[in-house]
């Protein structure tokens, strides 16, 4: 009987582990996302009034639409429309951000994603 109940609280525990880690997590939406990375830029590129109003914008716009396309599902197309859509985002940054700015971003970008695939390759 111990070796019953042992086994079952095993498979029980394993069943929970292996839930999805994002699935009690509440999705914030686009405007938050644009305001939590606006003012994340704000630190580390120490933007002007004048910057922080038209990164704003962009990271808004970049939201709502990845939003969008993230609503449409995975795929290539997918995939094709969300690089179009950073690559788009990062002509409007650049126009907008001094070139010393715009390498500061570029340098802390490639940083995170480093970071994201050895935590990926981790798992």
């Amino acid at each position: 009987m111990r070796t019953i109940l042992t086994t079952l609280a095993l498979a029980v525990g394993m069943s929970l582990m292996a839930q999805d880690a994002n699935a009690g997590k509440d999705k914030k939406t686009p405007e938050e996302r644009a305001a939590k990375r606006t003012e994340q830029m704000t630190k580390d590129l120490g933007l002007s009034s004048e910057q922080v109003a038209k990164v704003n914008t962009i990271n808004l716009n970049f939201a709502r639409y990845s939003s969008d396309v993230e609503a449409a599902g995975k795929g290539a197309d997918v995939e094709g429309r969300t690089k179009a859509l950073k690559a788009k985002r990062d002509a409007e940054l650049k126009a907008v951000l001094t070139p010393e700015q715009y390498t500061k971003y570029e340098e802390i970008r490639a940083k995170k994603q480093a970071d994201k695939k050895s935590k990926d390759a981790g798992n």
